[in-house]
Order: C-alpha cells, then sequence, then structure tokens
C-alpha cells in the first residue's frame, strides 16, 4: 500500500499545511471511496509483468529486473502518496523559510502569518494533485533515486475503470495499454543507472537557487510588474517568467526538456507495441488524445492557469522527437539519448530534432 500522509505530524516550521493539503486534495479529488480488491492487486501485477517483459524486448533498456510491483489506488490515496513525494521535495525550501527571523518571531501575529503560509499552500497543493487526481491512470513512482531502487507502478482503479466504461473498452486491453506506457517509464529509471540522479540533481539545483527573503519578494514584485506591461501591450506571456529568475529559468528548460522526452519516449513504446498487443489499440488512442487536445472550457482555463496545458503540448514534441530519432535510426539510435547525461538535448532540440542528429546522432 501507498505510503500515506499522518495527519498528525505536521511540524510547526512547515512550509505546507500537509494534513489541510491532503483535506482538499481529497475534496478535490472527489469519487466514490472504492474498496481495492485483492483480485485488482493480482491482475495488475500479472498485465505490469507483461508489458515490463514486451517493454525490454523493445526498448533494449534495463536488462534482467525483478518483476514489477504493482499498486492499486483509489484517487484519495494517488493524491496522499504524491502528497508525501511533494513534501521531501519541498523539504529545502522549508528549512530556508523556517531559518528566517520573520518565521521564527514569537507572538499572536507572527504566528497568524506562519499559519495563513502553510494554509495557503497547502490549498494550492491540494488543490493541483486533487484535479490531476480526477484524470491520472496510472503513474511510475520512483521514491528513492538511485540504479538499485525498486519504484512502484501506481494505477488509479476509479479512473480506470470509469474510462472503460465510458468508451466501452475492455478492461484487460485498456489496463495493459495503460501497463505499457508506465512499465517504459519504469524501464528508463532502472535501465538507466545515471537517470535518477540526474534529475534528482536538476531538482537540487533549482531548489538551492530559490530565495525567500524580502529581496527576492521584491524582485518578484517587479517580474510582475514587468509581466502587468507586456499584457497591456498585448505581447504573449508565460506564467514561468513570473514564478522563475532568468538563471532559474535555464535549469527549468532543462528538467523540461529531459521531462518532455521521457514521456514522449513513454507514449512511442506504448504505441509502438500497442498495436501488435491490445486489439482495440487505435481508438484507445484516438479517445485519448482527442481527450487531451479539447477540453471542456473549465478544464481548459485550469490547465492553463496551473501550467498542465503547456505540460501536454512538450509531452507531444518529445513523442515527435523520439519518432523522428527512430524514423533515422530505430531504437539504437533513440537509446543513444540514454548513453550519457550530455546526449540529452535541449529544448531547442526537443523542437528540432535534426539539431540534436547533428550534435550527437
Amino acid at each position: 500500500m501507498a505510503t500515506i500522509l499522518d495527519p498528525t505530524q505536521h511540524p510547526p516550521d512547515d512550509l505546507v499545511d500537509w494534513a489541510l493539503a491532503a483535506k482538499v486534495g481529497h475534496r478535490v479529488a472527489g469519487g466514490e471511496p472504492l474498496v481495492v480488491r485483492p483480485a485488482w492487486a493480482r491482475q495488475f501485477t500479472e498485465l505490469s509483468t507483461r508489458a515490463d517483459t514486451a517493454v525490454a524486448e523493445h526498448t533494449g533498456l534495463g536488462g534482467d529486473l525483478a518483476p514489477p510491483v504493482a499498486e492499486p489506488l483509489e484517487r484519495s490515496q494517488w493524491v496522499d502518496a504524491n502528497l508525501v513525494t511533494l513534501r521531501r521535495l519541498l523539504k529545502p525550501v522549508g528549512e530556508k523559510v523556517a531559518a528566517r527571523k520573520a518565521w521564527q518571531q514569537p507572538g499572536t501575529v507572527p504566528a497568524l502569518a506562519r499559519q495563513s503560509t502553510q494554509a495557503l499552500t497547502a490549498v494550492q497543493a491540494g488543490a493541483l494533485l486533487g484535479y490531476v487526481g480526477q484524470r491520472v491512470l496510472g503513474q511510475y513512482d520512483l521514491p528513492v533515486p538511485g540504479p538499485d531502487a525498486e519504484g512502484t507502478l501506481f494505477y488509479v482503479v476509479p479512473n480506470i475503470v470509469g474510462t472503460e466504461r465510458r468508451h466501452g473498452f475492455r478492461p484487460g486491453d485498456f489496463r495493459l495499454w495503460i501497463a505499457l506506457h508506465e512499465t517504459a517509464h519504469r524501464r528508463q529509471f532502472r535501465g538507466v543507472a545515471w537517470l535518477p540522479g540526474h534529475i534528482q540533481s536538476l531538482l537540487d539545483e533549482f531548489l538551492s537557487s530559490v530565495e525567500v527573503d524580502e529581496e527576492a519578494v521584491r524582485r518578484i514584485g517587479r517580474r510582475a510588474q514587468a509581466l502587468v506591461r507586456k499584457v497591456v501591450a498585448g505581447e504573449s506571456v508565460e506564467l514561468m517568467d513570473f514564478l522563475v529568475s532568468p538563471e532559474q529559468r535555464q535549469v527549468v528548460d532543462r528538467m523540461q526538456a529531459t521531462m518532455s522526452v521521457l514521456e514522449g519516449h513513454g507514449e512511442f513504446v506504448m504505441h509502438e507495441l500497442g498495436r501488435s498487443m491490445v486489439p482495440d489499440h487505435d481508438r484507445m488512442h484516438r479517445v485519448l488524445h482527442e481527450r487531451r487536445l479539447t477540453p471542456g472550457r473549465t478544464d481548459r482555463v485550469l490547465q492553463q492557469v496551473l501550467g498542465l496545458r503547456q505540460k501536454l503540448d512538450q509531452y507531444a514534441l518529445g513523442e515527435r522527437f523520439v519518432h523522428q530519432l527512430h524514423d533515422k535510426g530505430g531504437m539504437s539510435l533513440v537509446n543513444r539519448v540514454f548513453e550519457e547525461p550530455a546526449n540529452l538535448p535541449s529544448l531547442d532540440e526537443v523542437r528540432a530534432p535534426a539539431r540534436w542528429l547533428d550534435r550527437v546522432g
């Protein structure tokens, strides 16, 4: 079972009220409580093992690994598991905040300010994960970076069952199709020894650059004013321009390029194997692709505000990048991406694969 947040464990110097974040996430995720049956665990484990074997043979990544660990979850359990990961990632920033004199000041007013900050960040984190929790089908969760760390394949059963019923998909076929995508991620992280540590180093680099002093707040204010002027002038703006400095943007671009390629690789492998292993693959691909491209008005606004629209666009770019490499030189050329960190493409190279081929291929 996934690690679930303990609401009683909330140190006063935490940046986020994690118990409140869990409550908000559960409420936003919604859905009826679902008792996950043991049969589902057996089925998802069997499908994951079958998918993992096929992915290993197709990609050549990972060699001999132990069978994957599969865990079917309710929406609320998925939210809790991801809050655990988010809590670990935000710990360095929380420690910086807790070290500030303003945070440590005694008295009623400073205490209220701390509680307000914790509540605000909790609502933001919980709402984001709750929204994603309504839609996510599967996830490969690698909680501890390292070549020997074994992650868990999460399957959000209510979302999977709902999609099957809504579109008339055969459960065994649809679940195998999802498993192909998630085990592709498993092979990336378990089969490329340097990759987990590389991604962790990018996260560490970004988080270490986050500043929480008064001058940092003033800089954010100045960036906000500049963005307002752009909006008034009719220029296009990105939320990321407000949230990060130009120096941080370089790290963010590297992270986005890496995650774009990893997701694109997962999509590519899923579709390549799905054509031969999943009878209704083409319709599944078409239905879910259309769902991504044509969300409802509310979803479209939320995706734009949360940055999820940009994320989906980058995943499409990543899949196109992998496709073009495969068309040029098959899986052996695709796997050159995973030979060493220097072979990972930049964001410009993801957009224009010919540039990567000139540099590496």
